[in-house]
């Protein structure tokens, strides 16, 4: 019986279809590898977007205290990674910026509240 040759995208990288064809990964760096070489199909990265995700300013406390001033972080991510936030973005109608902001504010408070920092 003859395999069916691999779907490609334009960066020679093997299109995803099924979730069940991601692997689950011991590392970081055993996932950057598997995501340099393969992508989601536009259908699972289409239904990946369609999550509604909680408002992040209604789960966050501080909007109780004045604010204060910001700081800034740097952090590298590889083009890959870059590349995936801003899709989502575009798909969700905001700037990638703020997406990982609100990423770190859900994910922040999420393990607050495992470690009964917060209720």
């Amino acid at each position: 019986m003859a395999k069916t040759p691999l779907e490609r995208d334009e960066l020679g990288r093997i299109i995803i279809h099924d979730t069940r064809n991601i692997p689950h990964f011991k590392t970081e760096v055993e996932e950057q590898g598997f995501w340099d070489a393969h992508t989601l199909s536009a259908e699972l990265f289409q239904e990946s977007s369609s999550t509604e995700y909680p408002d992040p300013s209604k789960l966050r406390r501080s909007q109780e205290r004045p604010k204060k001033q910001s700081s800034s972080t740097h952090i590298r991510f590889d083009a890959d990674t870059t590349r995936r936030l801003k899709a989502l973005a575009a798909v969700k109608g905001t700037k990638y910026q703020t997406l990982l902001k609100q990423f770190v504010v859900e994910r922040l408070y999420e393990e607050e509240k495992r470690e009964g920092i917060v209720s």
